[in-house]
This record gives C-alpha cells, sequence and structure tokens, in this order.
C-alpha cells in the first residue's frame, strides 16, 4: 500500500515529515529531520528515486553567506529523510528549487539584492549533488523559475528588477545561455514572485507579490514571451493597490491535466486561495477565492497532489497547515477537518508524493 508523505521546510534548521491520509485529510507528524542547513525554504522531490531536495535561504538577501543545495535520501516506509550531499545553491540567500525535467540537474534562484542568480547543479543517479555547473546573475533578487515543458527554456522572474529573464537550457552540459531578448520588464511596481508554466498549451504565468495580478505569457519556438494579459489573484473590490515591497500573493500552480490555475494572496483583508479557470488558449477567468473559514494565515506555498485531487497549504503566519480536497469536474477546494500544527517555524515550503 502506498504511503503518502508530505515534507514541510521553513525557517529554522528542520524539515518535517507527516503521513497524509487520503480519505480523510488527516495530517499526522512521523518524523522530524534537525540540523538541515539554515532556513530550508524551499523544497523538490523525486518520488521514482525516493529523493528530497532543499535549499537554504541562509543570511537574507543583503548577506554575503553562500546559499546550500542539499539532497536527502527518502525511506518509503517511514518517511524518515537521510542526508546525501550539500553544496553550494550557486548564490546567496537561495530561494527556489526545481528538479529539472530529465532528473540530471537541479535549478536553482538565489534572491540577492546585489546580484540575484540561477543556478544549474547536477545530481547523480543516486541523488548526489555536484558542484553548479552554472551561476548566472539573472536580476535583482530573483526568485521564481520554471522549465518549458519541452525542456528547452527556463524562465526566472527577479522581484527586485522587476523583470523576467529568458534562457535556452542545455541539458547535457548543464548550462544556460540567455535568448536573443535576455528579458521581458514587468509594469512597476510589479515585484514578480513566482512563475509557473502550462503542461499544453505554450504559455506561462507569472504571479506578481506587489500588486496581487498573474500576467499571462504566450511563447514561441525561440521561447520568448509575448503578449502579456493580466488579471487578478483577488476578488472584485478586494485588489490591493501596487506598492514597492508590499507582499500581497506568494505560490502559483497550474493543475497536471492544465484545466486551473492556483494561487495563494496574502494581505489583512484577503487571506485566500484563488481558484481560476484556464481557456482555450491559456487565458484565466477567476472562479472563488477560498478562505476556509478564516483558517489561512500568511499562505506562503501550496501544492497538488500528481492526481490533482488534494491540496495543501503551509501557513507561514501560525506554523500550519491546512488539507484540501479538490472536485474533479469544478477544481474547487474544500477543506478536510482542521489546522494541523507543525513544529517547523513559519513553514513556507511543501513536498508531497506517493511511495511505495
Amino acid at each position: 500500500m502506498q504511503k503518502q508523505w508530505v515534507f514541510v521546510g521553513g525557517y529554522g534548521t528542520t524539515i518535517e515529515t507527516f503521513e497524509f491520509d487520503r480519505a480523510t485529510g488527516a495530517l499526522t507528524s512521523v518524523a522530524l529531520t534537525e540540523g538541515v542547513a539554515e532556513a530550508p525554504t524551499f523544497l523538490a522531490l523525486d518520488e521514482r528515486r525516493k529523493l528530497l531536495f532543499a535549499v537554504s535561504e541562509k543570511g537574507g538577501a543583503d548577506a554575503a553567506e553562500p546559499g546550500r543545495a542539499l539532497s536527502f535520501s527518502v525511506d518509503a516506509a517511514t518517511g524518515r529523510l537521510t542526508k546525501l550531499s550539500e553544496v553550494w545553491a550557486g548564490g546567496s540567500n537561495t530561494v527556489s528549487v526545481a528538479l529539472s525535467n530529465s532528473g540530471k540537474h537541479l535549478l536553482t534562484t538565489s534572491s540577492s539584492s546585489a546580484e540575484g542568480r540561477v543556478a544549474v547543479i547536477p545530481v547523480s543517479s543516486d541523488g548526489h549533488l555536484a558542484e553548479p555547473s552554472d551561476s548566472q546573475v539573472a536580476g535583482k533578487n530573483a526568485h521564481g523559475l520554471v522549465q518549458s515543458p519541452n525542456g528547452e527554456f527556463v524562465w526566472v522572474v527577479c522581484r527586485g528588477d522587476e523583470l523576467v529573464a529568458q534562457y535556452r537550457f542545455d541539458d547535457h552540459s548543464g548550462k544556460l545561455s540567455a535568448l536573443s531578448a535576455p528579458s521581458v520588464s514587468f509594469p512597476r511596481p510589479s515585484g514578480p514572485r513566482h512563475i509557473a508554466a502550462h503542461p499544453h498549451h505554450p504559455v506561462v504565468y507569472a504571479l506578481l507579490d506587489w500588486s496581487g495580478d498573474i500576467v499571462t505569457y504566450g511563447y514561441g519556438a525561440d521561447g520568448l514571451l509575448h503578449d502579456p494579459r493580466t488579471i487578478s489573484a483577488f476578488p472584485p473590490g478586494k485588489e490591493p493597490v501596487a506598492a514597492a515591497g508590499t507582499m500581497t500573493a506568494a505560490e502559483i500552480e497550474v493543475s497536471r491535466d492544465g484545466r486551473r490555475v492556483y494561487a495563494s494572496t496574502r494581505t489583512p483583508e484577503c487571506q485566500s486561495l484563488a481558484v481560476l479557470d484556464v481557456g482555450a488558449n491559456g487565458q484565466l477567468t477567476l472562479v472563488k477565492n477560498e478562505a476556509a473559514g478564516g483558517l489561512i494565515a500568511g499562505p506562503r506555498h501550496f501544492i497538488l497532489s500528481g492526481d490533482n485531487r488534494h491540496l495543501l497549504l503551509a501557513n507561514q503566519d501560525n506554523d500550519s497547515l491546512l488539507a484540501f480536497s479538490v472536485a474533479e469536474e469544478t477544481g474547487l477546494p474544500t477543506l478536510l477537518g482542521t489546522a494541523t500544527p507543525t513544529r517547523v517555524k513559519k513553514p513556507n515550503a511543501l513536498a508531497f508524493g506517493a511511495f511505495d
């Protein structure tokens, strides 16, 4: 019988493992991995190889300390982690990590105010990390990144310079090369934070932290983003006034079937999970902002299950987790139970997978 393991990172030096009951939504803490590098605030999971990856948001955006990338093996029966390796993450204050489509590399961003970077870290077949094969300046406060479904391109949103950097990715060499137009700028103030790619349409979605907007871009065979279209992740009447440094939104994710986009909003007036329908050419329509009866508090991160049937959300403001079922036809989430406390301080990173 498959085990459903949820891994939680945040501020501090721990990663907590929970077992998830799909029938009831119950989350049961089963392990606490201590002594992890400072502030493991983003995670990536490789279910097939039973590997977990983490990056360390060490020292803050203006600190000189190098960020760290770590790999762990996952005990499929218990959910316990065993550290395999730790290397430089390719910059300082590392805030995002994604496993490349092939599984041969980690892609990271480092949110330095001086020179936000995007880096490539080789991953061996058994999960050990090598020193970065590439590290490039993308823009101030580089934050979220995404690889195109065909693996050819990588886009990096940079909150400080308010742009998205555009790269071609060579999976064989582990190198990035800037496209003919190295970047696309956003209106100011916008604060682009995270970015997600549609699995079927040639479309990406950038979530703007300072305005709460989602910008939809198309792209062609050259990987260049074009034709931006903007929609608010907030319900009518609760849209924030865009202001630099004012955090209004956090995470964005596309469902595996491509029918829905989800985004988290985090103003005092609207702590919610936004649900948006995806149209025929990737355009978005806001359907609902789910508030879970007021239990959402600082929704820094959330994650969908692989089958789109469940969604887990991390409440950074009160150190808790929420579990939702997701209706197959509508994509709307329904809260399961109540908030589950976590021992991780300010949880803001989740990884979720099934293990045999």
